[in-house]
């Protein structure tokens, strides 16, 4: 376990960062969180979180890049590919709210432009065989 000090009473626990380096000519290095293969077991699992608190937590951010003489990074996010069975499924939701609150939204949009066209939103199945 990799963790900073408490804060204790009052102040601020530290502050952890993974990162590869820069690089000025040439690719950067990859940075990969990922637990390890089981072979008659579960493998273990990957949880991002923000902790409690009384007041409102930070968000968790996925950034894919800035390019400034290319097109940005992209974002994938897939389920887990099955040889045997079915494949996972990818859920987005937000969570139900208190007593006094309504629950979170769901936002899909594209981002704007300055010339030419935005990006689409695009929801679809796959295709089936059998089904």
């Amino acid at each position: 376990m990799v963790m900073t000090e408490n804060a204790g009473d009052a102040g601020v626990s530290g502050h952890l960062e993974f990162a590869s380096g820069s690089s000025t000519e040439g690719s950067t290095g990859s940075a990969t969180l990922e637990t390890g293969e089981a072979h008659s077991g579960l493998s273990g699992k990957v949880y991002l979180a923000v902790g409690a608190t009384e007041l409102t937590p930070s968000p968790i951010t996925l950034n894919g890049g800035l390019s400034s003489g290319a097109t940005g990074g992209l974002i994938s996010v897939s389920s887990g590919s099955a040889t045997a069975k079915s494949s996972g499924s990818v859920v987005v939701r937000s969570s139900s709210s208190g007593s006094g609150g309504v629950s979170g939204a769901l936002v899909f949009g594209s981002g704007s432009t300055s010339a030419g066209s935005s990006g689409s939103v695009t929801i679809s199945t796959g295709t089936s065989v059998n089904g």
